[in-house]
């Protein structure tokens, strides 16, 4: 495995799952009309859990986002915050209930999902990832 494949991956994973935000933001018209329905009906009337959780989902996505940026770079703080906001993301799937989507969104969604998990496989399994990560030392600072 190579830096250069580890990187595509990383961009990969972050290009799929902008797509899955905006497949899910522009495809909300192909429901049938009752999903529509339901779906604008959750969080129509927002509760104090409701909003507290979704402060901690924007917590969690923007910990990802860093740490996946982080990786582009073989920041080694990355890892980490990759990594807690996989599993912090994980609970939180319960707690908004069901989730209506169509085929596309899903489809990028998982892909996304699975591609993750690849990285994260290889960004502590993989032997020339790791040595890129642990050759700036404990510090984490280039040079």
């Amino acid at each position: 495995m190579t830096t250069k494949i580890f990187r595509i991956l990383v961009a990969v994973s972050l290009a799929l799952s902008i797509a899955s935000v905006i497949s899910e933001m522009m495809s909300g018209s192909q429901l049938p009309e009752p999903l529509r329905a339901y779906k604008a009906s959750i969080g129509a009337t927002p509760t104090a859990g409701l909003l507290a959780g979704a402060l901690v989902a924007l917590s969690v996505v923007l910990l990802g986002l860093i740490g996946t940026i982080g990786l582009l770079f073989f920041w080694r703080p990355a890892r980490t915050l990759y990594t807690i906001s996989t599993v912090a993301a994980f609970p939180l799937s319960f707690m908004f209930g069901a989730i209506v989507s169509t085929e596309w969104t899903h489809f990028l969604t998982v892909t996304s999902t699975f591609l993750g998990g690849v990285i994260w496989a290889l960004m502590y399994f993989s032997e020339p990832i790791v040595d890129e990560f642990d050759e700036f030392g404990e510090s984490g600072v280039p040079g």
